[in-house]
């Protein structure tokens, strides 16, 4: 599970992990951008538009969030560190 899987450090996780023939499940802000990567990987990986600052959005409370597809629940969340900060991450 990759967040902001559109851009920067959640982009280059998923080229990286698609290398490496790892599924991956992200998500993004931009519609625009969730579906070009759609278009780009196909079936190979799940995409959602989901806001992760957004509770509502999230969703899951006790249980999955309905974003994330059922083969993936359980597995590693790897979140994109600027985008949780909402401040760029000093590298």
């Amino acid at each position: 599970m990759v967040t902001g899987v559109t851009r920067g450090l959640g982009r280059a996780m998923l080229d990286r992990f698609h290398e490496l023939d790892w599924m991956v499940a992200g998500c993004g802000r931009s519609v625009e951008a969730v579906e070009e990567l759609r278009r780009q990987f196909g079936e190979a990986h799940h995409f959602s538009v989901v806001d992760v600052a957004d509770q509502q959005e999230v969703g899951g409370g006790s249980g999955p969030a309905p974003w994330i597809p059922r083969r993936i629940e359980g597995r590693l969340l790897v979140p994109e560190l600027t985008r949780l900060s909402r401040q760029p991450f000093p590298l």
